[in-house]
């Protein structure tokens, strides 16, 4: 695994640890000992969010529907662990991680 033998700045790097856990649920071992800390990254956490938006105050975002609609993208998520439901428009040129602000 790439990250066992990263230099020590690298391991500290949390969207780094963070990709590493996606994709080798072992990667977290490697990381610098505060993120093993980070419950966030623990490989339970990063498998029930697949889709994490980047200065989300929300842990969970699941998209439940996106479609181009009208000159739009009309969007249905729910946000955070209560599931909260958000639904509404944005304009094409924005992206999800424009509902994370």
């Amino acid at each position: 695994m790439a990250l066992e033998w990263a230099a020590d700045p690298l391991k500290e790097d949390r969207e780094l640890v963070l990709e590493a856990v996606r994709h080798h649920d072992c990667a977290s071992e490697w990381a610098a000992d505060p993120l093993k800390a980070d419950p966030l990254l623990s490989t339970e956490a990063v498998a029930i969010n697949p889709f994490a938006v980047q200065g989300s105050k929300c842990m969970v975002c699941n998209v439940l529907e996106l479609i181009a609609f009208e000159g739009t993208y009309r969007f249905w998520v729910t946000l955070g662990l209560s599931g909260k439901e958000l639904q509404g428009d944005l304009p094409l040129s924005f992206t999800l991680g424009d509902l994370g602000r």
